[in-house]
């Protein structure tokens, strides 16, 4: 097969149809670049929106590239840092403590959003200006890898997180 195109969505659709084939590879990554904006994220014309309109854009393409393999998937985001609550002059947040994570996939339950949150008031942010970090994001992970390769849990956590007592959320997360 013609290899594709370099920008995210097309090789989210090379990566989809890879993926389906029993012969291929059973995971991809795809790096998304320039979400580290600092200004006009609430609007829909800024770099931000354009950037979320282009994620929603990857995980259709990885979909369609799929097919029925959309039931055995699992897909994972993952970011370095986290946003800062409150605005800054720019109408934009600025690199902060905690994130969120968006996973999809055919292999989750369907539409839930697992934390432990605190709430936005000052009392409850870190350092009066962040979000709290309630889950441990290596957990998503290892349950990611759990239900993917059918690895043992504290294998995962020790071995690949090197963190022994991480919390297992794989009954949470998946069918």
């Amino acid at each position: 097969e013609k290899a594709a195109a370099r920008d995210p969505v097309s090789l989210a659709k090379y990566a989809g149809r890879q993926l389906r084939n029993p012969q291929g590879p059973s995971a991809a990554v795809l790096r998304v670049s320039d979400f580290d904006t600092h200004a006009n994220q609430g609007s829909d014309k800024g770099q931000h929106s354009r950037q979320l309109s282009e994620l929603d854009d990857i995980f259709l393409g990885l979909k369609s590239g799929l097919k029925d393999g959309w039931k055995h998937t699992i897909i994972l985001t993952l970011t370095e840092f986290g946003r800062t609550v409150k605005i800054n002059g720019t109408v934009g947040t600025d690199h902060g403590f905690a994130s969120a994570g968006l996973l999809a996939g055919g292999m989750l339950k369907k539409g839930q959003i697992l934390s432990e949150w605190p709430g936005l008031a000052n009392k409850h942010l870190y350092e009066g200006r962040d979000l709290q970090s309630t889950i441990d994001y290596r957990s998503v992970c290892a349950a990611a890898i759990e239900k993917a390769y059918g690895l043992d849990h504290n294998l995962i956590a020790d071995k690949v997180f090197y963190e022994p007592a991480l919390p297992r959320l794989t009954d949470k997360l998946f069918l």
